[in-house]
């Protein structure tokens, strides 16, 4: 269409090395012919030539290699362009923000309402912008910004940040350069937003089972006490669930409530368990008045220490001034049955003596027992908060704000952690800081009674053998059952009890103290050793330990105070 058009409008063709007029009389269709042959032989070249650059640049890609792609942010090249290393002043960034999508529990509306328009990424040196190339975010004074939910979705799934090399939606090497992120953290993100795994295949989830995944439209801040991120980043609640497990707040449209989730096993709908956030922190707020209790008692304890050590020494003095008068006055030596002035001030002498002593062994076995990162956090957490402090914070904590609640927390816990023992089971463990007590561990074990649906089997045994079987021996075939459940089961389906039988009838009292409680939660309480009252009372038991080194169980724990 070109050589036509300058034929039609008389237009000359000038290259470098002829002149093509395709109007003249004698070779205008030679030219013509000559121009239309040479422009298709330019355009296979170029045909041939992109396809030879496309393949060079597959085969490079495919070998890890950068092959001109935009690099991720949090990451750059080296020195000879051809692999990643993490970006000194992105990479840092990156990693909280993955941080802060688990703290909140997988909310991106949130997370993203907090970072939009903020300069998240600072801005680059010209030595780092050499090795970024085009960075694909929207500048704001001071930096970039992520603007749009996808943007975030995108770097929250980029296998990259561990340490893998995508290339066309797949990974082509794994661990080809530093990871920049917490595997925990970007397996959290990545089975809530992704759509297909490594492998390309769709990531199924049960009707439902995605709800948690959608963005919300509240603002409401999850009202948790043991909600947030601790200084150092890490979570101020975790679990020993797995290494892939997690503890976060979440609003399941009626309540909140904290729930531990287990990802060690890709499936996909993972275990979960839960406790009210109400219920958790009441238990918390309880236990944590009773340290504060007994850190005051600690410090009048003291306090009255000191006093009768001024005492002490007040009467040491006046006896040092009384011998004085006396060897004045005296100018024999008493009687063996007499108390000598001298005995008085030399038996003064012992006892101050002996208590200075015990009081310099308490404190060299109490330093000697903590190391040096122990006494920096003692001394760190005296200092963010005095301990003249604590009798307003007995006084004031129903009514202080969440947030400074949670502040006292972080700096009066050295860690916390929920675990699933059972079903229907939770133990949670408060490591103190030194702030009140470095050398106590609190463990509470929680009896959440969370039974399982029934199963078909399960039904048919009570249409079978509860209007005939003994108590005992019906509960012995439904172990996760208590009686409660079982007599409430049994009306839904409709089966009825023998008077002969009876209600009591058989030796419940050896199989389980109490109705409420199944045989497997009564075996369990005796092999954990958790009373029944309490957590027929309560539903919560506590147990106290000392400092872990010394005397370690089979735990690896000091035994109960």
């Amino acid at each position: 269409m070109f050589a036509k058009a300058c034929k039609d409008h008389r237009v000359i063709v000038i290259t470098d090395d002829y002149l093509y007029d395709f109007n003249d009389p004698k070779r205008g269709k030679e030219d013509y012919k000559k121009f239309i042959e040479e422009a298709q032989a330019a355009a296979d070249f170029l045909n041939k030539h992109v396809r030879m650059m496309i393949n060079c640049r597959v085969r490079k890609a495919m070998r890890g290699e950068y092959s001109g792609h935009t690099v991720p942010v949090g990451l750059m090249l080296d020195d000879d362009r051809l692999f990643y290393i993490p970006n000194p002043d992105h990479a840092k960034p990156v990693k909280a923000l993955f941080k802060r999508f688990r703290a909140l529990g997988g909310n991106l509306a949130h997370l993203r309402r907090e970072i939009v328009g903020q300069p998240t990424f600072p801005d680059l040196p010209l030595e780092i912008l050499e090795h970024t190339g085009r960075i694909n975010l929207t500048k704001v004074p001071g930096g970039w910004t992520i603007k749009s939910h996808i943007g975030l979705q995108e770097i929250l799934t980029n296998p990259a940040y561990l340490g893998h090399v995508v290339f066309s939606g797949r990974i082509v090497k794994r661990h080809a350069h530093p990871a920049i992120v917490d595997e925990d953290d970007f397996w959290f993100a990545y089975y809530r937003l992704a759509k297909t795994d490594f492998d390309g295949n769709p990531i199924e989830r049960p009707a439902g089972a995605t709800k948690r995944y959608k963005q919300t439209t509240t603002e409401t801040i999850y009202p948790a006490l043991l909600d947030g991120l601790r200084n150092d980043g890490t979570p101020v609640i975790t679990t020993n669930v797995s290494n892939q497990a997690s503890v976060y707040a979440n609003w399941n449209g009626k309540t909140f409530n904290y729930i531990v989730i287990d990802r060690s096993v890709i499936t996909p709908f993972h275990h979960s368990t839960r406790i009210s956030v109400s219920r958790l922190d009441r238990y918390f707020s309880e236990r944590l008045l009773h340290r504060i209790e007994e850190a005051l008692k600690r410090n009048a304890a003291a306090a009255e220490d000191h006093g009768r050590d001024a005492q002490l020494e007040e009467a040491y003095t006046t006896a040092n001034q009384q011998l004085g008068r006396q060897l004045e006055e005296v100018s024999e030596e008493p009687q063996d049955d007499q108390l000598s002035p001298r005995s008085v001030l030399e038996s003064s002498i012992l006892e101050t003596k002996a208590r200075i002593a015990e009081r310099e062994r308490i404190g060299h076995e109490a330093s000697s027992e903590m190391s040096g990162e122990d006494l920096r956090q003692h001394y760190a957490a005296l200092k963010r908060l005095r301990i003249s402090k604590l009798p307003t914070i007995h006084e004031r904590w129903e009514t202080m704000l969440l947030g400074s609640k949670q502040r006292f927390i972080r700096a009066a816990t050295a860690s916390i952690t929920l675990d699933e023992l059972r079903e229907g089971w939770l133990k949670l463990t408060i490591v103190w800081a030194p702030l009140l007590g470095a050398d106590i561990i609190d463990e509470a074990y929680i009896w959440i009674m969370g039974g399982k649906a029934w199963t078909p089997e399960e039904e048919e045994i009570i249409r079978q053998h509860y209007s005939s079987a003994e108590r005992g021996w019906l509960m012995e075939q439904l172990p996760e059952r208590a009686w409660e459940s079982i007599l409430t089961k049994a009306r839904l389906v409709g089966a009825q009890r023998s008077l002969t039988v009876g209600h009591q009838a058989g030796k419940f009292k050896d199989t389980v103290p109490n109705e409420r409680l199944s045989v497997n939660d009564w075996r369990f309480m005796q092999d954990s050793v958790v009373p029944p009252e309490p957590i027929l009372k309560n539903r919560i038991y506590w147990r106290e330990y000392v400092s872990l080194p010394i005397g370690a169980n089979n735990d690896g724990i000091c035994g109960p105070r």
